[in-house]
């Protein structure tokens, strides 16, 4: 009997459930059929929101030794599964009515990147559904829609989205990253690891604030710090709050991941910021410009070469080297054991792959690798749980996404590029074009995706007289 109550309980909740989502989009739809904005961007704030809330409501504690945080397996607060529902809702939703608003569109259509959607398809066929019907370990899920729902959507935003996108971003990523800076004070153990062995000499903390560890909280800070350089808040004191925050975040994170990558990030914004003055500086006139860039090139190498010889440099990176931190960036923090397995795994499956439940608990615990909670590289990833037909679409769709990011580079300053940038870089040792959920590192991803699409505009289409509104105000930002 209370089996069959349970049964009951499950079917109202389902059917609610369903009749809440069919009238949400009906709603939005009617809502934003001669609106040319939607509310897509908002997904960021349950994004965050979510991420944030699951870690202080984790109990986590970082003082405790890494192998013993690691190796706990624990479930989520009731609080963060119920906010998740909503915003997996709000998605669906949301991301329903651009797609519908794209459809059912009168009069002249910004063209969208039709190739990348293509592409977008591709990775999550090849990397979700038949790896999920296919592969060693076959299984479906409800959570394999929102991804492909919210992808598609993505690419429909229009130019007058542009700004608004980062905005939205930029307001989240503020709140987020100061709830974790005031923790400091009173929940050090939080959003704080002790006897960390990093690269900045006499610090041994390491900042994670409310991001799932110090690794995902460097892009986020990355992003951040992008956003405000792209959409400055309105208010003067608010920006002087919010670059201390950013940098300082940033640099106790101690991610070199994440400062490699925001490197060179930040030479892709700069270059296309100031392009034109550097063009006037290398227009084959400034001859002294010419030459002091030529002998400074060449004292630097000379600067490089003395140190080398006549210092004990050599001595110091031997020293290093055999240090717990050194021996860490050698196996990449003991991730060469995990890229083994993967490979290993990947020769077991070849075709379709292990399947999507590789690296679940039941896994982990077989391999001994409670903390490894995927492959610690997109290839490798897609290799293991998708086998060789995933790699292969993930090839193909990065290839059109650096196509997209570099013709679109021009008209967002940059931001396109220096994203997918920051992107690539993570992929080296995370799963940033992972499909089967959606965090803090598919955010990034559906990032890129619309900002590709905002500002996806082809020459033909400016000259049949698709109206360009890429920085027009908006009520999203603050």
């Amino acid at each position: 009997m209370s089996d069959l109550l349970t049964i009951a309980i499950y079917a109202l909740a389902a059917l609610f459930g369903a009749v809440l989502l069919l009238t949400g989009a009906g709603i939005v739809v009617h809502w934003g059929h001669r609106r040319e904005r939607g509310l897509l961007p908002f997904v960021f704030y349950g994004v965050i929101l979510t991420a944030g809330l699951g870690t202080v409501l984790s109990g986590r504690n970082l003082f405790l030794p890494a192998d013993f945080i690691s190796g706990g397996i624990e479930g989520k607060h009731m609080l963060v599964v119920w906010v998740q529902r909503f915003t997996s809702i709000f998605m669906l939703i949301v991301s329903f009515e651009r797609i519908m608003a794209r459809v059912l569109a009168h009069g002249k259509k910004q063209p969208f990147p039709k190739p990348l959607l293509i592409g977008f398809c591709t990775l999550y066929v090849s990397n979700l559904v038949l790896p999920a019907l296919f592969g060693a370990h076959r299984g479906l899920s409800h959570e394999y829609i929102y991804p492909l729902v919210t992808g598609c959507a993505a690419l429909l935003v229009v130019a007058s989205e542009a700004r608004s996108i980062t905005s939205v971003l930029r307001n989240a990523l503020f709140v987020f990253l100061l709830v974790g800076v005031v923790l400091v004070p009173i929940r050090p153990e939080l959003v704080l690891s002790k006897d960390y062995e990093g690269f900045i000499p006499g610090l041994s903390l390491r900042f994670a604030g409310i991001a799932p560890g110090p690794n995902a909280l460097g892009p986020l800070c990355a992003v951040f710090m992008f956003c405000l350089l792209d959409a400055p808040f309105k208010s003067k004191f608010i920006n002087f709050i919010a670059w201390p925050v950013a940098v300082l975040s940033f640099v106790l994170a101690q991610s070199k991941s994440s400062w490699i990558a925001f490197l060179i990030s930040l030479s892709v914004i700069l270059f296309y910021r100031y392009r034109e003055g550097l063009k006037s500086l290398w227009n084959g006139k400034n001859t002294v410009v010419a030459i002091a860039s030529i002998y400074g090139v060449l004292i630097g190498a000379c600067a490089v070469f003395v140190l080398v010889m006549f210092s004990d440099i050599g001595d110091k990176l031997s020293g290093f080297l055999h240090s717990r931190a050194g021996a860490d960036l050698m196996s990449l923090t003991g991730r060469d054991q995990i890229w083994a397995i993967a490979l290993y795994e990947w020769k077991q499956h070849p075709i379709f792959g292990y399947g999507l439940s590789i690296w679940d608990v039941e896994f982990r615990i077989k391999i001994g690798l409670p903390a490894a909670l995927h492959a610690h590289n997109q290839l490798y990833q897609s290799l293991c749980s998708a086998g060789t037909v995933g790699a292969a679409g993930l090839l193909v769709y990065v290839a059109l996404l650096f196509r997209y990011a570099v013709s679109t580079a021009r008209a967002s300053k940059g931001l396109t590029l220096a994203v997918f940038a920051l992107i690539i870089v993570r992929a080296i040792s995370e799963v940033p074009f992972s499909l089967t959920g959606f965090g803090t590192e598919q955010l990034m991803h559906v990032l890129l995706l619309m900002l590709i699409a905002a500002y996806h505009v082809p020459s033909r289409a400016r000259h049949a007289g698709y109206p360009m509104r890429l920085h027009s105000t908006h009520p999203y930002g603050a």
